[in-house]
């Protein structure tokens, strides 16, 4: 159990990221040790996995990518994926971290609703608030690109 509650303080160290924290911990224990070991392992491969990725100039599936401000393992990834997709759209949410749709649930419900019912008119979303460690990330891929 140490295991799991070290690893989501690293994840979500915020303390308003407790019940993500508690919540990713509990699930943790019920996938058991080995399949823990299993997941933590695929965090390793995921900047391989991610540069890997081709341009997705050709991509004809919209994608709405919805991170938190505050999820520092995930967040470069995420903005990386969405200037690489011409036709991706982003909504960063705000003092939130990893598990957003636990943190902001109604912002987090409200932009995936609205998102998914304005099929196949989808709007593009851009949301990287300019004060936020999202927007300084962006800056720094658009000028390496």
């Amino acid at each position: 159990m140490w295991l799991y509650k070290l690893f989501s303080f690293i994840m979500m160290p915020k303390k308003s990221h407790s019940t993500s924290r508690r919540i990713f911990a509990r699930e943790a224990k019920k996938l058991g040790g080995r399949e823990f070991r299993k997941w933590y392992k695929l965090m390793e491969s995921l900047e391989p996995f991610y540069a890997s990725l081709p341009d997705r100039t050709q991509n004809t599936i919209p994608r709405l990518y919805i991170s938190g401000d505050e999820d520092h393992l995930f967040l470069p990834f995420v903005i990386q994926s969405y200037l690489r997709d011409p036709l991706a759209s982003i909504h960063i949410i705000e003092k939130c971290g990893h598990v957003c749709n636990i943190e902001k649930p109604e912002e987090f419900n409200r932009i995936s609703l609205s998102y998914l019912t304005s099929y196949p008119d989808l709007p593009k979303l851009q949301n990287i608030p300019e004060h936020t460690q999202a927007h300084k990330i962006a800056m720094k891929l658009r000028k390496n690109h």
